[in-house]
């Protein structure tokens, strides 16, 4: 089956929103009474109909809302300007949440964020309905790009976008995906169409 060139954009740009909300963040709180969802996020429904209009609404608009992390360690090299959270480290932002093992970078002068890099078990959620996962995201403030690397995957409503890299250009509203590129769509009748298979 054929996929169609909508579907696969569609996903690239729900990765986009995703990323921009997590990274481009005007302020890092740092607050243990932050609540944790103890379960893994909830599996995305199987629904073909992607809302467009709930997808990018919030309740307040989200570039005021604060980012907060969790973590059972956070360690500061200020020398250095390093930072690195480890251990079941969560950062919330509205209804974005991303999860990783550890989550390390490095800010200049002015304290402001040059780098982040998640690491290791990455799940990106928003919502009930979206999820990004890989083993390493790496955020790059000069570039305004995130990459998604080590078997990234972005589902949406039953709907997976996999490659080798998937790096979203933040500030120009576009993302490529890199390498063994592979789409899975659910389609209006739950059937499936995978861009690795031939048409037969």
């Amino acid at each position: 089956m054929i996929v169609e060139r909508k579907q696969i954009i569609l996903l690239a740009t729900i990765l986009l929103f995703m990323s921009a909300s997590i990274f481009a963040s005007p302020a890092l709180c740092v607050d243990k009474k932050i609540p944790s969802k103890e379960a893994e996020p909830r599996k995305t429904p199987s629904s073909s109909v992607v809302d467009l209009e709930k997808l990018f609404s919030n309740d307040k608009d989200s570039k005021d809302d604060p980012t907060f992390i969790n973590s059972q360690s956070l360690t500061l090299k200020q020398q250095e300007r390093l930072f690195e959270y480890a251990g079941a480290v969560e950062v919330r932002r509205g209804d974005m949440l991303m999860r990783s093992d550890f989550l390390d970078g490095k800010y200049n002068e002015d304290n402001q964020i040059e780098e982040i890099t998640a690491r290791n078990n990455v799940i990106i959620t928003k919502g009930d309905s979206l999820k990004a996962t890989c083993q390493k995201a790496i955020y790059n403030a000069k570039t305004k790009t995130v990459s998604l690397m080590e078997n990234p995957e972005l589902e949406q409503n039953g709907s997976v976008l996999a490659a080798d890299v998937i790096k979203v250009f933040l500030d120009e509203n576009r993302s490529v995906a890199e390498g063994q590129v592979r789409v899975k769509v659910q389609n209006a009748k739950g059937l499936q169409g995978d861009a690795n298979k031939d048409k037969k």
